[in-house]
């Protein structure tokens, strides 16, 4: 067929969120039921987060769950009959390719239904959590964000990525900025587009559009973050941002309230070999731009026997005020000077080693 009409030519020429129905019937990974995955996951070991329910009224942060080390065969018995209404368990965000030995069909697979046949399991991460479990309301800096639903529901609120919903990235975690609001309160819960996402279905967040995920009932779902050429240029913004938060940080008390669980604070020469590697990575890159213009529609994108068969529908009042092009900050300034002067890196690098 046309390359062009591939789902994910689609999505990303129209560069908003969408929900994509019968696409992933026959894929693999659809096929799984918890049993079959207690089974093919008996003896792998994970770290489960468990933290509160959230339903509003504060702003919720990684670093205030707890985190215990479970066989994952046994979390999955266990989390079939947890029913509590006030905290949650979830084992969120592990990469297959982490997996130890796991040869199931199930879990060699790819994203070619998508259009990415180079999107393969291990570029896959799994999230599987009880009712209430839920990932605090951010944006990622690199990719976009497919996520397919197997089991149970998942429900997700989305912004435009120029919504004011207060960034910050304290607490650090490369890659993720987070929300400083508590998003769930009127003024802001009013312009999000709210999504149940249900078995069988997979959602597209595109590039820097700020998502709250939360599980309606015990669920089960696979992603992929499918890179992208701009990333480069963010992969400097991260570089940057690990060396001020690494630098402000002073001892091993501010690393539980800087830097989230699980990520690791790396060397003042480890975060310089980082901005080295951006900056080699952007010499003579600029940054691409697209046209001007509001975000108005989100999709809805069926798969038939005629084809895809797409329908448009508005984003709620007040969430269509912000441009998908986001404006040059000082930042982005002072980044695309850095790139495009081979004397300013050598200049920044000597600065901070005095």
């Amino acid at each position: 067929g046309d390359p062009d009409s591939t789902v994910f030519n689609v999505l990303d020429s129209r560069n908003t969120v969408a929900l994509l129905k019968n696409f992933i019937e026959t894929w693999a990974p659809y096929s799984l039921q918890l049993d079959t995955l207690q089974e093919i996951l008996k003896n792998q070991t994970i770290n489960v987060k468990k933290g509160e329910i959230y339903c509003g009224g504060r702003v919720p942060k990684e670093s205030d769950c707890d985190y215990e080390e479970w066989n994952f065969g046994d979390f999955i018995k266990f989390i079939q009959t947890y029913t509590s209404k006030e905290t949650f368990y979830y084992a969120a965000y592990h990469h297959l390719a982490s997996l130890k030995s796991v040869s199931s069909h199930a879990f060699q697979f790819d994203w070619s239904w998508a259009g990415l046949p180079g999107q393969q399991s291990t570029d896959t991460t799994m999230w599987l959590g009880s009712t209430g479990s839920f990932t605090p309301c951010h944006k990622d800096s690199y990719g976009c964000n497919l996520h397919a639903q197997i089991i149970g529901n998942k429900e997700w609120w989305l912004w435009p990525p120029n919504f004011d919903l207060s960034p910050t990235r304290i607490p650090y975690e490369e890659s993720s900025i987070f929300s400083g609001e508590d998003v769930l309160k009127p003024e802001l819960a009013e312009h999000a587009l709210k999504l149940v996402v249900k078995p069988g279905e997979v959602i597209f967040i595109p590039k820097h559009w700020w998502h709250l995920a939360r599980n309606q009932s015990l669920s089960f779902s696979m992603n992929t973050w499918v890179p992208l050429t701009s990333d480069r240029m963010d992969s400097l913004t991260e570089a940057i941002t690990r060396i001020l938060v690494t630098a402000v940080k002073s001892d091993e008390q501010s690393s539980r309230t800087w830097v989230n669980p699980g990520e690791e604070v790396t060397s003042f020469q480890t975060n310089l070999d980082y901005l080295q590697n951006a900056i080699t990575l952007n010499k003579g890159y600029s940054i691409p731009t697209r046209p001007p213009g509001e975000v108005t529609s989100y999709l809805i994108i069926e798969n038939n026997d005629e084809g895809m068969i797409t329908k448009e529908l508005p984003l709620p009042r007040g969430s269509n005020l912000s441009h998908v092009q986001e404006p040059q900050s000082l930042v982005n300034k002072l980044l695309n000077a850095i790139v495009t002067d081979n004397n300013i890196m050598d200049r920044l690098c000597s600065k901070m080693i005095q």
